[in-house]
């Protein structure tokens, strides 16, 4: 066995040509320099590594991230980086530090001891570089004190087997002394690591971790003092007086030890020792005043120190919060914009808000300016900590998002936002609270200190809980489609949900943003990739396991046109001027042929005007769902259409060649305006029909509307009307324009501008004064058998209690539409007892029913006809008190719990039923929790299971024992940051696919989705069945004459030609799924706009969307059809006879 050095102590190596091992500061100061030297090496590669980011960063477009951006969260989030930094550092650290101090024992260096220990160097290396791409400013990790001991002590070990050989004392020596006594130091910072993410435990075990962090501690602070004290004094301060100072026999004081002068006396270096010590109140008595002047000036010290530190103290901590994250004020980045975020949004809210908005999507290869968002609220607020948690330690996430602690309502706060330079501000309540008027008016008030601070220039998003709230909202000068209610929203999804099967589910896939690739050029599989930059992309066993997709996949393409259809949005467009004179229809007709479906236009915005020169100051906008043959469509009027993105459509010039891709992609574009009084056609009458016949006010008034100022206006003026449609029916009628004006003079009279404010509710409300006197009408019956058996039964099941009303007025109010296909009756189970003002309020809709139970009781259920119904949807919980979530986790759990009764009431609903036979839609607060959705029917595998085998209990046992372990072991490598959630993980669910779970953050990705296109709210609105609805979205199955051997495409242009024209959007196609790991069921998914040669199936059921004017002209039609049949009197002739008489009565 080789030695390095040997024990100069030892008479048998006093002969020997090994150097002796000796601790001295001449070895040392050469490791010191030798340190330097990796440490300049370590600056310039943190020079070349930041200038080449930053080049890199003004090269991306399109949402990419750059090397340095990738690096970091790899080493801020990763498994494996977890692994190095923790478990393996501990380990490697200790291995060191025992091999050192065996070393140190002896005093001699063996070759195989420092072999072993450099190897350990070398893993340690491999942390060192994992932390290095884990630091955000790479210059500043360099100078920090743990990288500085790092190279030190990778620089002395080198010097202990590869240094040069010292004479000291005329021998030959060498060093067994060097940093690596250290290590302790960074197997606290691995314990540490490890130790804060397991949870508080038992007494004992607490009281054992709290002594493993007292040693460690002492550890640190005895090998740093014993590497000091080992290598003696600094040469330096051995005879410059400062530090020592020496007394001699005869009385006198040198600088220089000597036999006769051993003693060591006061000097500068001791009097300073000295004070700071007893300033300290430590006084270790090592040095103690002789003198009573002194020996005063002790006691005043001590006295001072006391009072001093207690005062001093809190300086200190103000000095400590001025770093921590939400102090300092926002500072952009050059070349970049920010958004401003306030409210009391939950984590999970806030997560799903800022996912949607710097969505790739959402970016474009032009734009030179990076979007950034900064998040003002107080430290006390729900999202705080588990924000300030991912802040550090998701560097990405760094980059883009910035947390200010303030108020909102306080200058001072803003101004530190910058608030006044944001191109918007988002507001956002807690959807979680149990009192949504304290929530909406806290957010009311935020809103006026911010406009007021901002002025009228910066835009404002506001999500209220409330519709009560919308109407200040607008008083405090939000723009009315700016405020997004969740009640309305929300609730108007499940009701159009409940009958008809998947909408909520297309509704959300076309309002929130998913990039899929769906090239087929992938050789391992013909399923669509997910584009998410940055993202885990972990699977949870609820979702499409890889072996079931890869499985049968010729049976199982519907897979790929589920999220092709998914990852499409809603765009408003200009048309181009080719599509000139053609009826609505026609135009989606013809960009459905020439875009082979992948464009598909769903309706068109206007404003109305009463004449050319006031339109800028007297007019609406008004959003028109499929205008179906009674629209002409001019060049440059404004469509909606459904497609993968903007590029897409700009490819296929279905927009005026005047209209550049950036020009479509800047929000708040200008509306079409439409002059009701200008009359471009007369409409085809026949000869039996003359002026007369016409009211006064209609005698100038059209169905086809022309806009102002368009290239095309002029033009059209001049054209001869229009003839017949090849139905037979005329092409433009009256219905279009009387549903847009009466909705303009309805909000007028009644809504005063809030968008929702119902005219269906006040009239159902004020209608029936007479009969609310009674008793009788005012109380809510229980379902009787006949409705229990109903086929279009639906059952509400309610936790809300007294606060529900806001919610299920809502959720009634689109189910008793007038272009609703069927009244079908409704139960609503609820442990509350209805309050007077409810049951005042929903007695005022025919077949509604309350029962007084619990959703969470089996025999409540079979009371309310939920095992029978058709539907049946389950209410999310409000909390009641909202506590502040320390961590991540505390806020995932407490949205958990918010979720634990809905989950149980549709477990208990779906129990030992068929999917097939019942349809179950539930309301979730966090996405995270819809893993637990459809567990029924895992449990009931799980069952049949354990009852068939008698050994699958010892098998459970043995795996809950053996997940202890694996669940410690997920603990000590778990992040500081939550970890990311794939966004496949809510779109891929089996249960969201086919309707049965509403997205828990519809709202909030539709305000982000309002911020880059301002009008897509006004269509979920109407889809919905808010106030104002202009079109409807109903289910019907594939007509006979479609269902051998036809495309997509034959179906769309079969209702686009109707005489009442309807655009299909979508399909609700049968598929096998996967339940768990092994289990399938049969369930439906929703396929939005799928491919035009898509190969329609007999089974399918097809969304298409109505406008209105056609329901009421297929209704006039029907009731006409009805009185000639029954030979009843029309009234409507009745009534203008009768005027007419009168008119000529007065002549």
């Amino acid at each position: 066995m080789g030695m390095i050095c040997v024990n100069q102590n030892e008479e048998t190596n006093l002969t020997t040509s090994t150097p002796r091992c000796v601790a001295d500061w001449a070895h040392t100061q050469e490791q010191v320099i030798h340190a330097s030297y990796l440490l300049a090496g370590l600056v310039l590669i943190s020079l070349f590594w930041t200038v080449t980011s930053r080049r890199q960063r003004k090269s991306l477009r399109k949402g990419e991230v750059g090397f340095s951006l990738n690096c970091r969260r790899w080493a801020r989030t990763s498994r494996t980086a977890a692994i190095i930094n923790r478990p393996v550092q501990l380990l490697v650290s200790f291995g060191i530090l025992g091999l050192t101090m065996s070393r140190l024992n002896s005093y001699d260096v063996t070759e195989w001891s420092y072999y072993t220990v450099l190897g350990l160097y070398v893993i340690a290396i491999v942390d060192d570089v994992v932390r290095f791409l884990a630091s955000r400013y790479k210059l500043l990790f360099c100078f920090s004190p743990l990288t500085l001991l790092e190279l030190l002590c990778l620089a002395s070990n080198f010097g202990v087997g590869f240094g040069t050989v010292k004479v000291i004392g005329g021998v030959r020596t060498r060093t067994y002394l060097d940093f690596s006594v250290m290590r302790p130091v960074f197997i606290l910072r691995s314990y540490l690591e490890m130790e804060k993410n397991v949870p508080r435990s038992t007494k004992g075990w607490m009281m054992v971790r709290l002594g493993i962090n007292i040693l460690l501690m002492i550890m640190v602070g005895a090998s740093i003092m014993f590497f000091f004290e080992t290598l003696g004094e600094m040469p330096f301060f051995t005879d410059n007086g400062f530090a020592h100072l020496y007394s001699c026999s005869d009385g006198s004081v040198t600088r220089h030890e000597s036999s006769d002068c051993s003693d060591s006396t006061w000097s500068v270096m001791f009097a300073f020792y000295f004070t700071v010590v007893t300033l300290g109140t430590v006084g270790y008595g090592d040095n103690a005043p002789q003198t009573v002047p002194s020996r005063l000036l002790a006691i005043m010290f001590i006295v001072m120190g006391i009072i001093l530190f207690s005062m001093e103290i809190d300086n200190l901590v103000s000095l400590y919060k001025l770093r921590q994250i939400g102090n300092p004020p926002y500072t952009p980045k050059p070349d970049s914009k920010h958004v401003l975020i306030i409210g009391n949004p939950s984590f999970a809210q806030l997560s799903a808000i800022l996912r949607e908005l710097f969505h790739v999507d959402h970016i474009s290869d032009t734009d030179t300016q990076q979007l950034e968002a900064v998040v003002l609220g107080e430290r006390k607020s729900k999202f705080t900590n588990p924000l300030i948690a991912k802040l550090k330690a998701d560097p990405i996430f760094t980059s883009r998002v910035t947390y200010i602690a303030g108020n909102a309502t306080r200058s001072e706060d803003l101004e530190r936002s910058l608030a006044r330079d944001a191109r918007a501000v988002f507001v956002f309540p807690d959807k979680l609270t149990g009192d949504a008027a304290t929530e909406d008016a806290m957010n009311i008030m935020r809103v006026l200190a911010t406009k007021r601070y901002v002025g009228p220039s910066v835009r404002f998003l506001v999500m209220v809980l409330r519709a009560e709230s919308a109407r200040h909202m607008l008083a405090a000068g939000v723009h009315p489609d700016d405020i997004i209610c969740e009640n309305v929203i929300k609730m108007g999804s499940l009701a159009q949900n409940s009958v008809s099967n998947g909408i909520s589910t297309m509704l959300s896939n076309l309002g929130s943003s998913l990039s899929v690739d769906t090239s087929e050029t992938t050789e391992e599989s013909s399923t669509p990739l997910l584009t998410v930059i940055g993202k885990d992309k972990s699977m949870g066993p609820d979702i499409l396991t890889t072996d079931v997709a890869e499985k049968d996949l010729s049976d199982r393409s519907w897979i790929k046109e589920y999220y092709a259809g998914a990852a499409k949005e809603m765009y408003l467009i200009h048309l181009s001027k080719r599509y000139a004179g053609l009826t609505f229809s026609q135009a989606a007709s013809r960009v459905f042929r020439e875009t082979s479906g992948t464009v598909l236009l769903i309706g068109v915005e206007v404003m109305f005007s009463n004449d050319e020169s006031s339109f800028h100051s007297n007019s609406e906008p008004r959003v028109l769902l499929n205008p179906g043959e009674s629209l002409l469509m001019t060049e440059w009027i404004q469509c909606y259409c459904i497609a993968d993105d903007l590029d897409q459509v700009f490819n296929y010039k279905i927009c005026p060649e005047e209209v550049s891709l950036e020009e479509m992609r800047r929000p708040g574009s200008t509306s079409t305006f439409m002059n009701p009084e200008g009359d471009v056609f007369q409409p085809i009458l026949s000869a039996d029909h003359s002026d007369d016949d016409l009211p006064c006010d209609e005698l100038r008034s059209l169905t086809a509307y022309t806009a102002y100022m368009t290239p095309n206006y002029d033009s059209m003026k001049n054209r001869s009307p229009l003839a017949t449609s090849r139905t037979g029916s005329l092409v433009l009628d009256r219905s279009l324009e009387s549903i847009a004006l009466n909705f303009k003079n309805s909000n007028r009279n009644i809504t005063s501008g809030n968008p929702y404010d119902n005219p269906q509710l006040h009239a159902a409300l004020h209608s029936k004064d007479a009969s609310l006197d009674s008793e009788a009408s005012k109380t809510l019956h229980t379902p009787p058998l006949d409705i229990l058996l109903h086929p279009n039964h639906i059952v509400i099941c309610s936790f809300l209690g007294e606060d529900s009303l806001e919610s299920l007025q809502w959720l009634i109010l689109p189910l008793r539409s007038p272009y609703a296909v069927n009244h079908p009756p409704i139960t609503i189970l609820d442990s509350a007892k209805p309050s007077q003002i409810l049951m005042r309020t929903l007695s005022a809709f025919k077949n509604v029913y309350y029962v007084r139970g619990s959703p969470l009781v089996y025999s409540d259920l079979q009371r309310a006809g939920a095992k029978a119904a058709a539907a049946v949807v389950v209410l999310g919980k409000r909390a009641k008190n909202s506590i502040i979530a320390e961590s991540a986790l505390d806020a995932e759990l407490e949205s958990s719990i918010a979720d634990a009764e809905a989950i149980f009431a549709t477990m208990l609903v779906e129990l030992k039923m068929d999917f097939s036979k019942i349809f179950t839609v539930t309301e979730l607060a966090n996405e995270v929790n819809s893993k637990f959705m459809g567990m029924s029917f895992q449990l009931n595998q799980l069952h049949h299971i354990i009852s068939g085998n008698g050994s699958g209990k010892v098998s459970i046992a043995a795996e809950i024992s053996g997940m202890e372990v694996f669940k410690l072991w997920d603990q000590i490598l778990q992040h500081e940051a939550p970890e990311q959630k794939s966004e496949k993980e809510i779109f891929g669910l089996p249960l969201y696919m086919s309707g049965r779970i509403l997205h828990p953050e519809l709202c909030e990705n539709m305000v982000v989705q309002t911020y880059f296109n301002p009008s897509i709210h006004k269509i979920v609105r109407q889809l919905v069945g808010g106030p104002r609805c202009t079109g409807v979205i109903h289910t019907f199955s594939i007509p006979r004459a479609l269902r051998k051997d036809c495309t997509y495409a034959d179906v769309f242009h079969s209702f686009a030609a109707s005489s009442y024209s309807g655009i299909c959007v979508g399909i609700y196609r049968m598929s096998t799924q996967a339940m768990g790991t092994s289990h399938q069921v049969e369930l439906p998914i929703v396929i939005t706009t799928p491919k035009a040669d898509l190969e329609i199936l007999s089974g399918d059921r097809l969304f298409v969307l109505i406008g209105a004017h056609t329901l009421e002209r297929a209704a006039t039609r029907i009731q006409k059809q009805y009185r000639r049949y029954k030979g009843l009197p029309d009234p409507v002739k009745d009534m203008k006879a009768g005027e007419k008489a009168k008119r000529e009565l007065y002549v």
